[in-house]
């Protein structure tokens, strides 16, 4: 850095300034145990005083919006959103 610094005025005013970029958006794969790998568009919303921050994920591709859509599918059929129904004991 000190050389850097050294040989270039931009480098220096630059460096000084300390500006990061923020990146806010991105491509995320996630894999799923039953519906396998999921290509995700990923971007970040930010408030103006950047106090707060919301990830949003979108599918990216088709295939993803039907393995999501499949895994919706698998979930309502896995957890009844109603009350348990009654259960019966084992007789002895």
């Amino acid at each position: 850095v000190d050389r850097l610094r050294a040989a270039s005025p931009d480098f220096r005013r630059l460096w000084a300034d300390h500006e990061v970029a923020v990146r806010r958006a991105d491509r995320k794969t996630l894999l799923h145990p039953r519906v396998g790998r999921l290509l995700m568009d990923c971007e970040t919303l930010v408030t103006p005083d950047q106090g707060q921050q919301l990830l949003v994920l979108t599918p990216a591709d088709t295939e993803t919006r039907e393995r999501l859509e499949l895994l919706r599918v698998l979930g309502v059929q896995e957890f009844p959103t109603g009350p348990p129904g009654p259960t019966s004991t084992p007789a002895r």
